[in-house]
């Protein structure tokens, strides 16, 4: 387990005021404000200024400007006459029109012309803070990842009630790909140039596009919502302790062009009547969903997908009940008292947003406290970061909820936070991230090694589901080698071997028995040893090492 630094710590300690606990909430009598008279100055004045107060609150805890105008024009100029120093034979490589400056500008960093940020104590306890981002000339490079114009949030619309955890952000790669890319590729060197773009040109098998085809057009949201259930205990193989339980719900915009090959590739594998999954496809919405929970409670998943061609929208949760309020657009998270609280004075429209109850933060603190319980640690470094986690409970009581909107001439942040961040410069964010890492850090190893068997299930479920499409075209028998898939276009080469080696039974077939394993990854090197498997049937599971030794077949090689 890597130690948490005495950095975070040290920032964890600053940030708590000195170890003083949050002041309560002192209700007063309402006081008519005296409103001074705020002198403006004529000469020699910022021209931005009044572009970026209006988006700000006057008279908080804090409040900064800056102004930008020829700041990142300023060190692309010293970095360029930097690289004419450069003896020539050091600079070979480089293309004859090289400029830093240019990279900026393609990049967008020279769009922002200022700055400003504002932070006000609320009667939560949090702090509401809004950062504003002037760019007159619109956004451009970097600055268009982020999205077009504002949106009404998917949180508002699809996330369930009860939901603890909701994210949201937009993959927009069309207007960097169309602009930014062929800028870059013809900065690139004519010997290198043809290397660079080849990948670029190389078809997505399971899309029939190419990589660049797919930058050009890729302009999604997407939108994460979690439930946790504190009292659930989820036993995990490998996991020292119980997790809680929980159900989330994936939504995504704007994909259907995505979808439609896939479907023409899948759909008849999925459709065959010895898979446990039902399709139905009606109206113009199709639904695929598992017969029946893969285990039993609270390992009672029963995974479900939704895509409305109509809408454009896809829907894929852990249980049909959650999914339910997304499809039904009621009894959504707007309804709950705990949201409504973090989300005040937050905007309904916007392009990224985060949202985090006071469940989900306790349960991340409890969860590292048991991490910290179970771990082979010192008894002295276990104390001390116990004695953290213990400090910052009074700062996870209330929601917190933060979002960016894209405005014509620039971009809004807005936050309701237990830190201020009105701070245009990174201390604030650096701070707060302090915080957070304070409780991540003790999870940190088992997290990455469940995050690994994710990865590794996923790719094992992409296998097993190319061997079964392969098995339906070829007499229910399945191929000598899995080279084969990739020979015959149904798995890409990337997958195979991208996380792990896999074992693989090549004399099971369709009539082999639906539990046989069929794929199983190598040991994991971390606490007791488990292994993925894939299963004939398709499905994907983690089991420990001694029920593999019990479990696999002399073929399985």
């Amino acid at each position: 387990m890597k130690r948490t630094s005495l950095l975070s710590l040290a920032a964890v300690c600053l940030l708590a005021q000195c170890n003083k606990t949050p002041p309560a909430v002192i209700s007063a009598a309402p006081v008519t404000p005296v409103v001074p008279s705020v002198p403006l100055i004529t000469e020699n004045a910022s021209p931005h200024f009044m572009k970026v107060i209006p988006h700000l609150e006057l008279g908080g805890t804090s409040f900064n400007y800056a102004d930008q105008e020829g700041l990142v024009s300023l060190i692309a100029t010293l970095l360029d006459e930097a690289l004419k120093s450069v003896p020539e034979e050091q600079r070979k490589d480089l293309p004859k029109d090289f400029s830093v400056t240019r990279i900026f500008k393609e990049l967008g960093l020279d769009s922002v012309k200022a700055v400003g940020g504002s932070s006000r104590r609320l009667d939560s306890g949090n702090y509401h803070s809004r950062t504003y981002a002037y760019m007159p000339g619109g956004r451009k490079g970097l600055m268009t990842l982020n999205g077009g114009l504002a949106e009404p949030f998917l949180i508002h619309q699809t996330a369930p009630q009860g939901t603890d955890l909701s994210l949201e952000f937009p993959i927009h790669l069309k207007t960097l790909g169309t602009e930014t890319l062929n800028s870059f590729l013809g900065m690139v060197p004519e010997k290198a140039r043809a290397e660079a773009e080849a990948p670029l040109a190389q078809p997505i098998p399971t899309l029939g596009i190419t990589l660049r085809e797919l930058i050009e057009k890729l302009d999604a949201r997407l939108a994460l919502h979690v439930k946790v259930y504190p009292e659930q205990q989820l036993i995990l193989p490998n996991a020292e302790f119980p997790l809680p339980g929980m159900d989330a719900l994936l939504v995504a915009d704007r994909i259907g062009w995505l979808l439609e090959p896939l479907k023409k590739q899948f759909m008849p594998m999925l459709s065959n009547p010895a898979l446990p999954v039902e399709v139905l496809e009606k109206d113009g919405i199709l639904t695929v969903s598992m017969r029946a929970p893969v285990g039993p409670a609270p390992m009672d998943f029963q995974p479900v997908l939704r895509f409305d061609s109509k809408t454009d929208r896809l829907l894929v949760a852990t249980r049909p009940a959650f999914l339910a309020a997304a499809v039904e657009g009621k009894g959504l998270v707007t309804g709950d008292l705990e949201f409504k609280t973090a989300w005040t004075g937050l905007p309904e429209k916007g392009n990224s947003a985060i949202y985090l109850s006071p469940t989900l933060l306790k349960t991340l603190r409890e969860t590292a406290l048991k991490s910290i319980a179970s771990s082979e640690e010192s008894e002295d470094y276990k104390n001390t970061v116990s004695k953290v986690l213990n400090f910052i409970t009074p700062y996870l009581n209330q929601g917190q909820a933060a979002c960016s909107s894209n405005e014509a001439e620039g971009t809004l942040g807005v936050a309701n936070l237990a830190i201020a961040m009105s701070d245009s410069s990174t201390l604030g964010a650096i701070s707060y991230l302090a915080v957070v890492s304070s409780m991540a850090v003790p999870t940190f190893n088992l997290t990455q090694e469940k995050a690994r068997q994710m990865k590794v299930g996923n790719e094992g479920r992409q296998i097993g589901l190319a061997l079964m499409k392969y098995a339906l075209e070829h007499n229910g028998t399945f191929p000598a080698t899995l080279d084969v898939l990739t020979s015959e276009g149904l798995v890409d080469e990337t997958v195979l071997n991208a996380t792990t080696t896999w074992l693989y039974n090549p004399t099971l077939s369709n009539s082999s028995p639906d539990d046989a394993i069929i794929l199983a990854s190598e040991p994991s090197t971390q606490g007791k040893p488990v292994r993925v498997v894939v299963r004939k049937s398709g499905i994907s599971e983690t089991i420990p090492e001694v029920q593999f030794e019990v479990e696999k077949d002399e073929n399985l090689r």
